[in-house]
């Protein structure tokens, strides 16, 4: 949080805007039912409703519900620890959400990604994280003309490996000497192994076995193109 408000202060020109952290607010991701404090939750994804000072929303999911809740840090916790004692077999953790959202190409960006793709490479249009009607802002002329006069070359893809992958890591095809694409996203699965997300040359997608690290690396297999038709407004 504290690099994104740093960077985003570089922006701030004649607006009248502050950027600052607020440290008592909190989130929690949900897999399963929504818990009882909710008699009619959203029902179509990206659905929001507010209630106790709680904000909940349906988050897209490939199987069952997700739910992402926002709100004061106190009223977080008391909701956390309320639930932890409902269910004694509660899991926290990161991983497990962040595969989802791998396999859903939901992108995201980390520290050592930063500043490797262009943003439709990475499937940010697809999600609406851009916009190609504002003002002036840092790779805007990269973007918009990619977007009106040229070819995406790149995308996002998810795999799975049975081995740990790290991020940015390269990924070869069989036999080639320089890497078609790399790792943009990682979660590790319980049984061992991750499921990642990739930016990949398209071409490679369709001309035999890809690898992590080298040429003869750990294999990649379940590549799978996101299906955005869930999608009706912006994340």
């Amino acid at each position: 949080a504290e690099a994104t408000a740093k960077r985003l202060k570089m922006y701030v020109l004649r607006a009248q805007v502050t950027v600052s952290l607020e440290p008592d607010v909190a989130l929690i991701g949900l897999i399963g039912p929504l818990p009882g404090e909710w008699s009619s939750p959203p029902h179509a994804p990206l659905g929001r409703q507010i209630q106790e000072d709680v904000e909940v929303i349906r988050w897209p999911a490939v199987e069952g519900e997700r739910w992402v809740l926002s709100g004061p840090l106190d009223r977080c916790q008391a909701l956390w620890t309320q639930w932890a004692a409902l269910d004694g077999t509660l899991e926290s953790g990161t991983d497990r959400w962040r595969a989802v959202d791998v396999q859903l190409g939901l992108p995201t960006v980390h520290t050592a990604t930063q500043d490797l793709f262009v943003a439709q490479m990475a499937n940010l249009d697809r999600v609406h994280g851009l916009s190609f009607t504002k003002g002036c802002y840092t790779g805007q002329e990269v973007i918009a003309r990619l977007h009106y006069r040229g070819q995406v070359k790149r995308e996002l893809v998810s795999a799975l490996c049975d081995e740990a992958v790290e991020l940015a890591a390269p990924v070869y095809m069989d036999g080639e000497a320089q890497p078609a694409g790399e790792i943009a996203d990682v979660a590790a699965l319980p049984g061992g192994g991750a499921r990642v997300g990739m930016v990949i040359r398209s071409a490679a997608l369709d001309a035999g076995a890809l690898h992590v690290g080298a040429a003869n690396g750990p294999p990649l297999r379940d590549i799978q193109r996101p299906d955005y038709d869930w999608i009706s407004s912006p994340i």
